[in-house]
């Protein structure tokens, strides 16, 4: 480039972009100075290459020797990243300082294993004393309604075993079948009526601790009547004892009730006993040694036909013979 042609340029760059540029000498003595700087700094890369290269190859060395303990290194950093996991973990529980050391660390540590033991026997505990609770709560609960149960039952055996008391304290037998009969006199003489002939007697009392039976005005007492009408007057208490029965069997159990009644009053008797079982729906268990009583027995209760009438007949058997 020519001094003309480099003026040229130089003034058109400064006409129109404002810069001062240097002059052909000065650019000329820059280009020279820039020269030696680059060739000092391309000295100094190859250099710098030269030692890149030693310490590449030395580092491949060191690489290539050591290779054999790769597996050792490599568990060892796996063996240090599950003891930093494990100390983050701790740091949610405990707070670690930085210069906390390792025994430090451990005593905090065991200090919080056996607080957790601790909260976990006390936990078990709770929940133990728990679970009884809810067994005590669901016994309480049971029992509760077997007392409810057993309440109106109490009070009824309570009633019983102050009228059995009554019953059984002195003279209260007396009281009691002198209450029975003065109360029910009309009911025990109907049936009497209905069972014995001739009907002689009208009325019963108990009075000054003895029974008695009127005829008008004239009293007897049960020494001074017949063994028939004591035994018709004991059935005739018998079996107005047994209408009261309201929540008791509806069974009426005789053992030869008629050993001392007269023939006729023992037809009165069955036929008592005929319209009662009607009336009443009572089943009667009659039981009798006296094969021609049975055969009486049987002739007024089979018209009821076999599904409501049946004989048992039971042998006497010898006890020496077995």
């Amino acid at each position: 480039m020519t001094e003309e042609r480099f003026d040229y340029l130089n003034n058109l760059i400064r006409k129109n972009y404002d810069v001062q540029l240097l002059t052909l000498a000065d650019f000329l003595i820059f280009d020279e100075e820039f020269k030696a700087k680059f060739k000092v700094s391309e000295q100094s890369l190859k250099t710098i290459s030269e030692q890149i290269v030693n310490k590449s190859d030395s580092l491949n060395a060191l690489f290539t020797t050591t290779i054999s303990s790769e597996k050792v290194l490599s568990e060892q950093i796996f063996s240090l990243q599950q003891v930093i996991s494990v100390f983050d973990q701790i740091k949610l529980y405990i707070t670690i300082d930085g210069n906390s050391n390792l025994i430090s660390i451990s005593e905090n540590i065991n200090k919080v294993r056996s607080s957790f033991e601790i909260y976990k026997k006390a936990y078990q505990d709770a929940k133990q004393y728990n679970r009884a609770i809810e067994i005590l709560s669901t016994d309480m609960e049971r029992c509760s309604k077997e007392i409810d149960i057993l309440k109106p039952k109490k009070e009824r055996a309570e009633t019983a075993s102050t009228i059995l008391n009554a019953i059984l304290t002195e003279n209260n037998k007396n009281i009691f079948l002198s209450d029975y009969i003065n109360h029910n006199r009309r009911e025990i003489v109907d049936i009497f009526k209905l069972i014995h002939t001739p009907k002689e007697f009208d009325d019963i009392r108990f009075d000054t601790g003895k029974i008695l039976l009127f005829s008008g005005n004239e009293s007897r007492s049960l020494t001074e009547i017949s063994t028939g009408q004591r035994s018709a007057l004991a059935l005739s208490i018998f079996m107005s004892l047994n209408k009261k029965l309201d929540k008791g069997p509806n069974i009426i159990l005789f053992d030869d009730p008629v050993a001392y009644i007269d023939d006729l009053n023992i037809l009165s008797f069955f036929d008592y006993l005929r319209e009662l079982v009607l009336t009443t729906k009572r089943q009667i268990f009659f039981v009798t040694a006296n094969q021609d009583l049975a055969f009486l027995f049987k002739k007024k209760f089979e018209f009821l036909g076999e599904n409501n009438f049946s004989i048992i007949k039971f042998d006497r058997v010898d006890e020496l013979a077995n």
